[in-house]
């Protein structure tokens, strides 16, 4: 009965405590911990959420200032009814990736506005945690992972504020609680059942490409985007193989079709049929990317040969992803690493890959066919436009100027301006062999990366997006690339973007030292491959390296002892010392000798000392020497002065008590 009456009045104690108003110090921990929470949210949301966001964020952080804790209910329900409103003027939704994390944001900004009790803050804290849920589906970078981090440090800790620790107490107990939560999380990431692909592949909402990339391709593009520094794809090849950057050609895009001022790719969904030729002379090499498809594009060396099961080979040797992605995802592939597709072509086909817009680029047209006239050879006339831009002082510049889009404009460049990006020299090349009767086409994609020494990986950048042609040659039977650009700046091909670039715009990747930049690409690389892409085939690979048979269990064995000390031990050390804490050991062993010989006694008999309690023993014959010496111990360290003990002795004696109460049942 006394322990039911006890739980009821620590029940009415909580929920009387619930109902309390809190400091302002601990509302404001709360405010702060949203607003980083809300930070990389609105990053990703339309500036109008941002900016009602703000506006609602700023009027309860003076409110709170000011000692005003809640608004009136009916115009909570106004603030609801403007926030959803906000939110579908902005995306046309209230679901979805976007239209769900920013209705969700707004709504635990206007919980503030209720904020008038212990209770309303924790409930607007523990919403919280799902937007940083929500947070993951926009992003899965490191930088990402340390926000985590520091959110859930920051709601526990405002959750202790809230329930009345100091601060310095709150956060030592967030910190310590994070610390041996850690272990275990690790353990448990690494062993559930992992999905075929993590829960965060969305599919993809927008069709805007983030790297300069795109299904169209008009004179300027590729110049215009050279500066981004934004990660477009890693790279790991097999140990084998060290590539050199002209080797590293990454076709994403095949242009087919020009009306005179702007390319269009084929985006068809046929696959790659028996026309296409494996060119078996030259070694396959293996390779995997992390990367973010491009409009379900994917980046591949030529020619592909081999590729995993997320992956379509199309025609064009255009690989594409089976289902589009708006966040990271991992592919493996093997190529012939070739300047050459081999492919027969039929007369349809090569009539298709040499039309050309009328009344457009007259006068290139005309240049072309006056080289054909001369009876040169597809390879003769090959040779002779590249000649054309070294002879004439073509210039690879990075701001070649606008030309007009006047279904003119390879005209204006060959003959008028002469200087151009890489989609110049790809483009008028492929006019220049089509108009010779040369099937010809752009292709867009990157060419060469970075190597990290460090993580042994390539990383490959939005400013190594380039443009070159590939030709097709009867006597071959095969597309060949040929890189006009190679013809104005041979160091843009062998030594990479920077070693062409003016010396002011050279190093694009930024100003953090070179070592820091290193560091961070590799950290990012491993996170990537190990946390993000951490998917059923890596858990398989992780627990394939115990191998199988009767040494593989006991393995296994061992291995599970281990983890088991690793995350429970921290666990049992923290309860133990939580439990020391808490209790007295002197009178928490007096107690269960009481307990145990006196149970049945009347209730007065609870109130004896050691001395009376040996006397009461005496009497009753249950006076041993052991129970003796143990109560005379308790006496002496309990009121002689001079005695001090230490608490390991203190915490022996207690475990002798209930020693000689196991011996006495």
């Amino acid at each position: 009965m006394f322990e039911c009456i006890g739980g009821d009045v620590m029940a009415i104690l909580a929920h009387w405590q619930l109902q309390q108003p809190t400091s302002k110090y601990a509302q404001v921990a709360a405010l702060l911990t949203l607003l980083w929470i809300a930070f990389p949210l609105l990053l990703q949301l339309p500036m109008g959420v941002g900016i009602f966001f703000g506006l609602l964020f700023g009027i309860r952080l003076v409110l709170t200032s000011l000692g005003i804790g809640g608004i009136p209910t009916w115009l909570n329900i106004v603030l609801l009814i403007a926030a959803g409103l906000a939110v579908y003027v902005q995306l046309q939704t209230l679901f979805g990736q976007q239209g769900g994390v920013a209705l969700l944001l707004l709504m635990v900004v206007i919980k503030s506005f209720e904020g008038q009790s212990t209770r309303d803050w924790q409930v607007l804290l523990v919403a919280s945690l799902f937007l940083v849920v929500g947070g993951l589906l926009f992003q899965q970078t490191l930088q990402i992972g340390v926000w985590l981090l520091c959110a859930v440090s920051m709601i526990f800790g405002s959750l202790c504020l809230l329930n009345g620790l100091s601060w310095r107490e709150a956060w030592r107990n967030t910190l310590l609680s994070l610390g041996l939560s850690i272990p275990l999380m690790v353990v448990l990431f690494l062993t559930m059942p992992r999905f075929s692909e993590p829960l965060w592949r969305l599919p993809v909402q927008s069709p805007a490409a983030k790297t300069g990339l795109s299904t169209e391709l008009t004179l300027g593009d590729m110049a215009s985007v050279i500066e981004s520094n934004e990660l477009a794809f890693n790279v790991t090849f097999e140990e084998t193989f060290l590539p050199k950057l002209r080797q590293m050609y990454w076709r994403t895009m095949v242009m087919n079709d020009f009306d005179g001022n702007t390319w269009h790719a084929n985006t068809g969904r046929t696959l790659a049929q028996e026309t296409f030729l494996e060119n078996v002379a030259p070694a396959k090499v293996a390779y995997v990317m992390t990367l973010h498809d491009f409009q379900g594009h994917i980046p591949a060396l030529q020619q592909v040969v081999s590729w995993d099961e997320s992956i379509f080979l199309r025609e064009n040797q255009v690989v594409t992803a089976k289902r589009r992605y708006s966040q990271l995802r991992q592919v493996s592939m093997q190529s012939v690493v070739s300047d050459r597709i081999g492919e027969r072509l039929s007369s349809y086909q090569i009539k298709r890959w040499t039309e050309l817009p009328e009344q457009s680029n007259l006068k290139t047209i005309a240049l072309a066919q006056s080289w054909k006239n001369q009876g040169l050879s597809d390879e003769q006339l090959i040779q002779k436009a590249l000649r054309y831009y070294q002879e004439q002082k073509f210039q690879y510049s990075l701001s070649p100027g606008k030309l007009e889009q006047n279904r003119q404009q390879v005209d204006q460049f060959l003959f008028d301006t002469k200087v151009g990006f890489c989609e110049h020299y790809a483009t008028s090349f492929v006019i220049l062999m089509r108009a010779a009767g040369i099937p010809a086409r752009v292709v867009t994609g990157y060419l060469g990366g970075s190597f990290n020494e460090t993580g042994q990986f390539w990383q490959v950048r939005g400013k190594e997006a380039h443009a070159w042609a590939e030709v097709w040659l009867e006597q071959e039977q095969a597309w060949v690339r040929v890189d006009p650009t190679s013809s104005v700046s041979a160091s843009r091909i062998d030594d990479g973007i920077n070693a062409a670039l003016p010396e002011n715009m050279s190093q694009i990747e930024g100003n953090w030292p070179a070592p820091l930049q290193r560091w961070l690409a590799t950290s990012q690389y491993y996170w990537q491959q190990w946390v993000v892409n951490y998917d059923a085939n890596n858990q398989k690979a992780l627990f394939s390296n115990l191998g199988s048979g009767v040494f593989a269990v006991v393995k296994g064995l061992l291995v599970w002892v281990l983890v088991l000390l690793l995350t429970l031990g921290p666990i049992v050390w923290w309860w133990r010392r939580q439990y020391r804490q808490q209790i007295d050991p002197l009178e928490a062993g007096f107690l269960l000798i009481k307990h145990h010989f006196m149970e049945d006694e009347h209730e007065d008999k609870w109130r004896i000392g050691a001395l009376e309690l040996q006397d009461w023993l005496k009497q009753h014959q249950l006076l041993t020497e052991q129970w003796q010496l143990l109560l005379q111990q308790y006496t002496h360290w309990r009121y002689d002065p001079s005695s001090q003990a230490s608490e390991d002795e203190l915490w022996h004696w207690y475990a002798q008590v209930k020693k000689q109460l196991k011996h006495s049942r």
